[in-house]
């Protein structure tokens, strides 16, 4: 036996029932409308406005605020997956441009001290540290 259920334009199902029943396995005891409202619940569009606000993470400790907070509201269902996704690709750069500028600031501060150091004096210290070598 054919489904006799129909789409929302009107056409006719043309799977087979399931046995005992008038309907097919998709529109036996409505499971086609439980489907789709969870299809649309995992598109659901997220209120930006219920997001904490936080402001500009400039240090790995305002990253660390910032993901614990997407964690959060991510497990309470104010934050979307796919938003949380990019929150943490994003939070790996960032620590990483955080700590290449970290090392890049480092390095400009003991160039600048070696830049100050007297030239025989420099050369007394290289010469001493190759003896003690």
């Amino acid at each position: 036996m054919i489904c006799r259920a129909r789409s929302g334009t009107g056409a006719k199902c043309r799977a087979h029932a399931v046995r005992n029943s008038k309907f097919c396995l998709l529109h036996h005891k409505g499971t086609a409308a439980k489907l789709g409202s969870k299809g649309g619940r995992r598109r659901a569009r997220y209120d930006p406005s219920l997001l904490a606000q936080t402001g500009e993470p400039r240090t790995a400790a305002d990253v660390c605020r910032v993901l614990a907070t997407s964690v959060t509201e991510l497990r309470s269902g104010v934050l979307d997956p796919r938003m949380a996704t990019a929150i943490g690709y994003l939070a790996t750069a960032l620590l990483k441009a955080l700590e290449s500028a970290d090392f890049e600031k480092r390095l400009s501060k003991l160039e600048s001290r070696a830049a100050q150091v007297p030239t025989n004096q420099a050369q007394e210290t290289h010469a001493h540290l190759a003896r003690t070598n």
